[in-house]
């Protein structure tokens, strides 16, 4: 059975559960209509979080956001954030939190070549999805289903204002909201699939097949002419020896 909102986590009234990817309102557990994703749980409370941030190695500090027992963990080297259940869907549900939340957080210190290293989890350690928030955004995310949203330094409020813009309506037409792009540009590389590569390597075969045999048919009329060649050479000369040339 599917749960509902959560009741009071917020200071009073239900909670809205809003998906990682675009922050779309829907009910923990289902999935998402914009992103084919599933909508985390607020209810969540506690996200067990590695010490060490998944970007820089940086020692990482649980921050308390809300009175209702929300956590972000930010790393103390390069400031970038990790956002579980809970608190995401608090600071999609109140942009006046996350402005208070992001003035009190230093700026980025973090070389701009380890902004391009795909982020594991800090909680499950697997790898996780990236792609441009809402695919309307200038700022691109790295989101684990299951455990919460990855943001580096600066990009909460940008996340967080233009979440309040697409629920506002005030999106234009050159910004629609589309199912997310994984694995965009700014990842050093995109991954391939064992079917994809199977495919490459099976066209690289065929071509080299193709030259092979081409240059095959070449050496072999290559050998006939040259045979020919011969043949003439030995007729000219017999025809000479009997005029007596």
């Amino acid at each position: 059975m599917q749960g509902g909102p959560a009741q009071g986590a917020f200071g009073g009234g239900a909670t809205e559960a809003a998906c990682f990817f675009c922050a779309a309102v829907g009910v923990p557990g289902r999935t998402c209509q914009a992103c084919l994703v599933r909508i985390p749980d607020p209810a969540v409370a506690h996200v067990p979080v590695r010490a060490e941030c998944p970007r820089c190695r940086g020692p990482v500090l649980a921050v308390g956001i809300d009175r209702a027992g929300s956590v972000l963990h930010c790393c103390s080297k390069c400031h970038g954030l990790f956002l579980p259940p809970r608190a995401w869907c608090a600071l999609v549900a109140q942009p006046a939190l996350a402005v208070d939340v992001e003035r009190r957080l230093p700026g980025s210190s973090a070389p701009l070549g380890a902004l391009l290293d795909l982020v594991p989890c800090p909680s499950c350690a697997r790898q996780m999805e990236r792609g441009r928030f809402a695919a309307s955004s200038s700022v691109v995310i790295d989101v684990c289903h299951e455990h919460g949203v990855w943001l580096d330094a600066g990009e909460l409020g940008a996340v967080v204002r233009h979440a309040a813009r697409r629920a506002s309506g005030q999106l234009t037409s050159a910004e629609p909201a589309q199912v997310i792009v994984r694995h965009v540009e700014r990842a050093p590389a995109r991954r391939t699939s064992g079917f994809t590569q199977a495919r490459r390597v099976l066209g690289v075969l065929a071509v080299a097949l193709l030259l092979a045999r081409v240059l095959y048919m070449f050496g072999t009329r290559g050998g006939s002419m040259s045979n020919h060649g011969h043949d003439s050479v030995r007729a000219a000369e017999g025809a000479n020896t009997a005029l007596g040339r």
